[in-house]
């Protein structure tokens, strides 16, 4: 009976930390649509790099479990960025080819550094999760009781986080309906500061200053994310181009009534009078605002206006030639959650 209860808690303990994996992969699944192949491959290459700092590097426990906290959220981010945002828009069978492939990467990445012959390491002193427990006639670590007890706490926090939170509210949403929930509002204000980043470097380079102006801290919008961040980039890239060094960009958002108005404007070469037409048109390169330098296809402008178009909405550009250029756009506006 005393064995049979041993393995009971030992099951459980271990079980918990199944459980938890479970859940991420879960919520992957359930709100991305992605069946992640590495999933269990990256709670692999933490295992292994807290065996790393606790026996070779003799990183006290408590320190080792932040770093490898930090290096696997680090690695998730890394493969998200690598592997898996390029394809976001890809068909879904293409996203598995990339997750299985991630997972054959980690796997024979692993085996390279650490070998696939098994190895004994010394045992790792864990300060007081080490302690024995004895309950009558089971005795088994602390850290053994401890596992279930995280667990529930985890998961009581992860449901609040997705039942009491916007967070939450949005990951649900789009776990529903995933196209509809692209419509139901996103952060103008947010977006324009994350696609400005983009070009930090590009900036730094030419010392041009982006100046952002925002009447408010949060302002919704209905739109589609990927579609607006395509039509910032857009904008933003033809202002950096054709802008001087050393000059600044202003990039505001304000609301009036329904809508939000965002303006892109630069200091730069401007576009000739008799080009302002045309530049919306496919394939059209102005020869003064883009010069012989700079290169393009022509079909920036063109696909900026129908993608605002397609919002039901309005872009309109003010330009001088020798003075810059300013485009405004309208977006619907969302009411703030």
């Amino acid at each position: 009976m005393t064995a049979f209860l041993q393995n009971c808690l030992n099951g459980i303990s271990i079980g918990s930390i199944y459980a938890l994996i479970a859940i991420g992969y879960t919520m992957v699944y359930g709100i991305l649509r992605l069946i992640n192949f590495a999933h269990g491959d990256i709670f692999m290459m933490a295992g292994y790099f807290m065996i790393i700092c606790m026996t070779d590097l003799l990183i006290p426990w408590y320190i080792s479990l932040l770093l490898v906290v930090l290096f696997t959220v680090l690695l998730g981010v890394f493969i998200e960025r690598i592997a898996y945002k390029p394809l976001r828009d890809a068909p879904r069978m293409s996203i598995m080819i990339s997750a299985i492939g991630v997972s054959y990467f980690l796997q024979n990445f692993a085996t390279y550094l650490f070998t696939a012959q098994p190895k004994s390491y010394p045992y790792a002193e864990m300060g007081f999760l080490s302690k024995t427990v004895k309950l009558g006639e089971i005795s088994t670590t602390l850290v053994t009781f401890i596992t279930p007890i995280l667990t529930v706490i985890l998961v009581l926090a992860l449901v609040f986080l997705i039942r009491k939170t916007k967070i939450g509210m949005a990951m649900r949403a789009v776990s529903r309906d995933f196209e509809t929930s692209e419509l139901m509002g996103i952060d103008i204000n947010r977006v324009i500061k994350d696609t400005a980043a983009s070009f930090e470097g590009t900036c730094s380079a030419r010392d041009i200053v982006l100046d952002l102006t925002f009447t408010d801290d949060v302002l919704m919008v209905y739109a589609d994310l990927g579609k607006i961040q395509q039509v910032l980039y857009n904008l933003l890239d033809n202002a950096i181009k054709f802008s001087h060094n050393g000059s600044v960009i202003y990039i505001q958002t304000a609301p009036r009534y329904e809508k939000v108005f965002v303006s892109v404007k630069d200091t730069g070469v401007g576009i000739p009078k008799d080009s302002l037409k045309k530049i919306w048109d496919r394939f059209y390169k102005s020869d003064l605002s883009r010069g012989k330098d700079k290169k393009g296809t022509g079909l920036g402008l063109s696909n900026v206006k129908e993608i605002i178009q397609a919002h039901g909405e309005n872009i309109d550009v003010i330009s001088t030639a020798g003075v810059g250029s300013e485009f405004i756009f309208t977006l619907p506006r969302a009411v703030n959650l």
